[in-house]
């Protein structure tokens, strides 16, 4: 059975304030699911951290606020639902079809869409009023899913006022390995390759696509690139002023930690020492796992969301950069202050009787 899943969302109350373009962003999010009659879906794995909406079928619902009562389809009786304490009771009486949705990204996306339409207030500029017609497509289903998913609604409406959208072409160099870095970027369309000149050897370290940043080592540390990122089609960016990510991205969601506070954690969170391998194998601290800040991307898909993790490098620069990619995916992280560096003044027993130089 052909389910439009925009024609069918259209129908939910809880949905009726969004614009056609928030709408279509859901859908595209999203994914449709079939159960058969007499699935319990409180109890399906799939739906954890998810929003979910009946798109067709007959479905029995009881919560804590409102009791017991059956959905039908995508009527505009039809709610959001989402598994957790209040309900109790989400039973297929009929073959249903569900649109599902990660909870946080649904979230986000719900306050761009309204962050985005909401009518230009009397002190707001024509300039200031044209940056609010330019939101983020992409962007809003990967960064600001990550990212965004802990900020504040006013800190998202000064995001999307202040990201500048840039038109590259294939081929172009975005930013080059040597240059002073003043723009942090996100990719809205389009695809990037990341490059190393070692001696004479130009190395690929990772192809960039819709929804990642780069930009931000510079910022966060020395404020020189240590790599070109050049477009490998054409393509759309979206970039935010050193100023405005240090004010609206860097300060929420790095977070440091003292050894003190970061010790306290030495059980419940996993430890990365983000140096090269040579370096951690010289000095490693026993309890962390080794992952270089250029792979700490390709950890995203494996390592544990629910999870707690404290990062670590030399001196905290590069353990800063990669505390950051990781927040800005949805991780809980934290940079440990001063990195190794910060055992100087303990004992030599602090680490479990090895010294770290």
């Amino acid at each position: 059975m052909h389910i439009d899943p925009i024609e069918q969302l259209r129908q939910h109350a809880s949905l009726n304030p969004l614009s056609e373009g928030g709408l279509q962003e859901i859908s595209r999010l999203g994914r449709i699911v079939a159960f058969p009659r007499g699935t319990n879906l409180l109890a399906q794995d799939q739906l954890e951290r998810c929003t979910f909406y009946l798109l067709g079928g007959q479905l029995r619902v009881a919560s804590v606020r409102n009791g017991g009562e059956v959905m039908v389809g995508s009527t505009s009786s039809s709610a959001a639902l989402r598994k957790g304490r209040d309900l109790l009771l989400a039973e297929a009486i009929t073959e249903v079809n569900l649109l599902c949705i990660e909870t946080n990204i649904l979230d986000v996306t719900l306050i761009w869409d309204q962050l985005i339409h909401a009518p230009a207030s009397p002190r707001t500029s024509h300039t200031d009023a044209s940056h609010k017609h330019r939101a983020p497509g992409t962007v809003s289903a990967h960064l600001l899913g990550g990212a965004l998913a802990a900020l504040t609604p006013d800190r998202i409406a000064l995001l999307l006022e202040r990201f500048e959208p840039v038109e590259a072409l294939r081929g172009q160099a975005v930013v080059r390995e040597g240059d002073p870095g003043d723009h942090y970027y996100v990719i809205d369309a389009g695809r990037c390759l990341v490059t190393r000149r070692i001696g004479e050897t130009v190395s690929e370290l990772a192809e960039l696509r819709p929804g990642d940043g780069f930009g931000e080592e510079a910022l966060l540390g020395d404020g020189l690139r240590n790599a070109t990122v050049t477009m490998q089609s054409d393509g759309r960016l979206y970039r935010l002023a050193r100023a405005d990510f240090d004010a609206l991205l860097k300060d929420p969601l790095l977070r440091e930690l003292t050894l003190e506070q970061a010790m306290a954690k030495k059980e419940s969170a996993i430890w990365i020492d983000v140096r090269f391998p040579s370096e951690y194998k010289r000095d490693k601290l026993p309890w962390a796992i080794n992952v270089p800040l250029g792979e700490i991307r390709h950890t995203f898909s494996v390592l544990d969301r629910s999870g707690e993790y404290v990062i670590y490098c030399h001196n905290g620069r590069r353990s800063a950069a990669a505390a950051f990619l990781l927040a800005q995916s949805g991780f809980k992280a934290w940079v440990l202050h001063d990195g190794l560096e910060s055992f100087a003044a303990t004992a030599p027993t602090a680490h479990d009787g090895k010294e770290v130089k």
